[in-house]
């Protein structure tokens, strides 16, 4: 236990921006995202959708916004073949996620 406690001492030094006092902060931001994501876990499924959506749009400040006439056209085009959807695999793997 006690080299597990040096190795921390050790990692946590002056040359880590967190051993300044920064680590408590971390540690205070990190429990309230742990309680955002708590909060908004029991929020039906719309309010869930609104509320992702405005946190992309915060991320993003020119969101992608698409018409619904777009929208229908890129169903219609799935629909009738002309182009082909992604399978959930290459989704994935199109975000890097996979």
């Amino acid at each position: 236990m006690a080299r597990l406690t040096t190795s921390f001492s050790h990692r946590i030094s002056a040359k880590n921006p967190l051993a300044t006092g920064e680590i408590l902060y971390y540690i205070h931001n990190m429990s309230q995202v742990a309680q955002l994501l708590h909060d908004a876990s029991s929020l039906d499924s719309a309010d869930r959708l609104e509320l992702v959506s405005s946190l992309l749009e915060d991320l993003d400040p020119s969101p992608h916004y698409v018409t619904d006439e777009e929208a229908l056209k890129r169903r219609d085009d799935l629909v009738s073949g002309k182009v082909t959807g992604l399978s959930e695999d290459e989704f994935w793997k199109a975000c890097g996620r996979r």
